[in-house]
């Protein structure tokens, strides 16, 4: 089968929470160390990219990748879009499934439901029905909460995002805007709960919905509410579905 090279997007300089992504959250273990080593366990992955900033706060991020045999890629802090596009020249895949750093929630079954759906439908653009798309194509189902984002995109379609959006600001800072916003016109595959559901079961995805736990980190609150849900509910994150 066709393989995927995984590109992390993470930075230091949180305002919010800075240094987040190597905050230790569970068994010592980052959130990075969570979604590589999740990453790492599909056999569809080709390799794994952190995608990190110039900026000097960032080479401890230089430094982890590193450490852990994975390829570093850096780039301007405010041009995320340019960063993924830029990373990607470094895969060895023709499609990239981009995750966040700071969503260690993320379940491999709903990576794996992704790509069989994009390799199915031969899109050049697949997304799980976020809150973001939900925006832009309401009415399909209930939306994922924010935190479990997965995205899967060609690289040809990465280096048009670039060309077209080059007086956007916007666009570049949020990668992930300009696929939303032209989704209609893209070669795309929206993955809905319900198709999800229909393949696996997601007891974890269910409770910490019920207990409103956060699923992305942005916040000291936010970081605190999951370690502490992820010791009390005895749930290992690297088998969260």
């Amino acid at each position: 089968m066709n393989s995927v090279t995984c590109v992390i997007t993470a930075r230091m300089s949180s305002s919010r929470l800075p240094g987040k992504v190597l905050l230790p959250l569970y068994n010592d273990m980052s959130m990075l160390d969570i979604i590589s080593e999740k990453v790492k366990r599909l056999c569809f992955v080709s390799d794994i990219i952190v995608s990190t900033t110039t900026n000097a706060a960032d080479t401890c991020l230089v430094e982890w990748a590193e450490k852990n045999n994975l390829v570093v890629d850096r780039g301007p802090e405010s041009d995320v879009l340019l960063r993924v596009r830029n990373s990607s020249q470094l895969a060895s895949s023709d499609n990239i499934l981009y995750l966040l750093g700071d969503s260690p929630l993320v379940s491999p079954n709903m990576i794996t439901s992704l790509y069989e759906a994009h390799y199915h439908a031969s899109a050049a653009y697949s997304s799980l029905y976020s809150v973001e798309l939900a925006r832009k194509v309401p009415g399909l189902d209930k939306p994922l909460p924010p935190g479990t984002r997965v995205q899967i995109i060609n690289k040809e379609l990465l280096y048009m995002a670039v060309n077209l959006t080059k007086d956007k600001p916007h666009f570049r800072e949020h990668a992930s805007e300009f696929f939303v916003q032209n989704i209609h016109l893209l070669s795309s595959k929206i993955v809905t709960r319900s198709e999800l559901n229909a393949h696996h079961s997601y007891p974890c995805l269910a409770k910490f919905e019920k207990l409103n736990i956060p699923f992305a980190v942005n916040t000291m609150n936010d970081y605190e509410s999951l370690k502490q849900a992820l010791i009390s509910q005895r749930i290992n994150p690297l088998e969260f579905n």
